[in-house]
């Protein structure tokens, strides 16, 4: 008897999009890495203290640290301060054995006779006593976070909500932003003259491009001219040392030698500002988020009854450097309304009962970042803390029809001009 053979299903899959993993697994994987290397190079210290190992060990700490803050929006505040705070004594004492490498190479290069020599015995003295006080600089809780972190046994903690987004969100969303922040402080916030600054910020830069790239952000391109900014500030930042041990001389050949370096200030301060002006010439390659969703933020314009109408509350925030409403992000499992009260409270130390929605606005912020923006009426009931200083250093009530005229921005002038247009005050506009 023919039994007939079962019936197959052929089940046809539609081709699915590639996952793109979270911001915030990228940046765990990349600390993981991180701290093996610092792990890896201070036990290669407790054997070897030459130059090239300082180097190498003095390498993977700044790499740590720099990816620290390049990937600190997502990461836990806390724990991150705490952690490059924790880092500061071992790579200080690690930065100057190699400055002290660094001197004693430059002499030696132009010469180190005669007067110089005294610098280098100086030199290898304190060069010794730092070696020595390498194995107590990093203390037994930072030692035991790298080795978890390294291991993978602890990650590195998330941010419940960080400044650009919730750190789940796929990285294709949070890093165009992160890309715009690293970007915008390098190029429009340091000044030339900065090599330090310039030199760390473009190394920033880097890293955030490094991770973009590896998922397929078309950004490779600003990899190179970062990098020219990093060498570039490195040379001019070695011109400046050869002049300081230009200065600790008295006139001999190693002097003279160091004075030819000098002369090449000018070129290198020209070669730095030709590089910074290659990296602002590729913003170009910033990508948008057009795919994210927006960040959402909720603030109150605060209100009472003046002798000549109604007086509305506006705050001065240091950060930005300008008047403001108050408002801000919404915290995770927070809704809009709630943000609003909660921001309206800690920027203004009132607490305030909610009433009409005002106006809405929608904008990029300075990373790139879509953002909407929603203000209520709010009317004070009672006092809560003051405003933390640091964030809030001043509080004023301004007559309402005033209030535009001190307002920095205009998002915020059109809110006050939607509330007078309920209010009936004069000029607000």
């Amino acid at each position: 008897m023919h039994t007939p053979s079962p019936v197959r299903t052929l089940v046809v899959m539609d081709s699915a999009p590639p996952l793109t993993p979270s911001i915030g697994s990228v940046a765990r994987t990349r600390l993981a890495g991180d701290a093996a290397t610092v792990v890896g190079w201070l036990r290669v210290l407790t054997r070897e203290d030459g130059a090239a190992e300082v180097a190498a060990a003095l390498d993977a700490l700044v790499a740590l640290r720099t990816d620290l803050r390049s990937l600190r929006p997502v990461l836990d505040k806390e724990w991150t301060v705490a952690l490059r705070g924790g880092l500061d004594e071992m790579t200080g004492v690690l930065a100057r054995i190699a400055a002290l490498d660094g001197e004693s190479r430059l002499l030696l290069e132009c010469g180190g006779d005669g007067p110089a020599r005294e610098i280098l015995r100086a030199t290898a003295a304190e060069r010794a006593a730092l070696v020595a006080a390498v194995p107590a600089a990093l203390d037994p809780e930072t030692g035991a976070a790298l080795a978890f972190l390294a291991s993978g046994r602890e990650p590195a903690p998330l941010r419940a909500a960080a400044p650009v987004g919730d750190p789940g969100l796929p990285a294709a969303v949070l890093l165009p932003p992160m890309l715009h922040r690293r970007w915008r402080k390098l190029v429009k916030e340091t000044p030339v003259q900065d090599l330090e600054s310039l030199h760390r910020r473009a190394a920033e830069l880097v890293v955030v491009v490094e991770v973009a790239a590896r998922l397929e952000f078309p950004v490779i391109g600003l990899w190179p001219a970062a990098d020219a900014l990093r060498t570039a500030a490195a040379a001019a930042l070695r011109v400046c040392a050869a002049h300081e041990l230009k200065q600790r001389l008295p006139a001999c050949p190693t002097r003279r030698e160091l004075a030819r370096i000098v002369t090449r200030r000018v070129w290198v301060t020209r070669q730095v500002e030709k590089a910074l002006a290659g990296v602002a010439a590729l913003g170009h390659l910033l990508p948008a988020d057009d795919d994210g969703p927006a960040k959402v933020a909720g603030g109150g314009l605060v209100a009472r009854p003046g002798p000549a109408g109604p007086e509305v509350l506006l705050v001065h925030r240091v950060r930005h450097g300008d008047w403001s409403i108050p408002k801000g992000a919404t915290a995770p499992g927070e809704t809009v309304q709630e943000c609003a009260l909660r921001e309206v409270r800690e920027e203004t130390g009132l607490r305030c009962r909610m009433g009409a929605e005002i106006h809405s606005v929608r904008y990029r912020d300075r990373n790139n970042r879509a953002k909407h923006v929603r203000f209520w009426h709010m009317t004070p009931v009672g006092t809560a803390a003051p405003p933390d200083p640091a964030e809030i250093d001043e509080v004023r009530w301004v007559p309402l029809d005033d209030a535009p005229a001190l307002l920095t921005r205009g998002r915020d002038r059109a809110v006050v001009a939607a509330f007078a247009r309920e209010h009936g005050a004069g000029r607000a506009a």
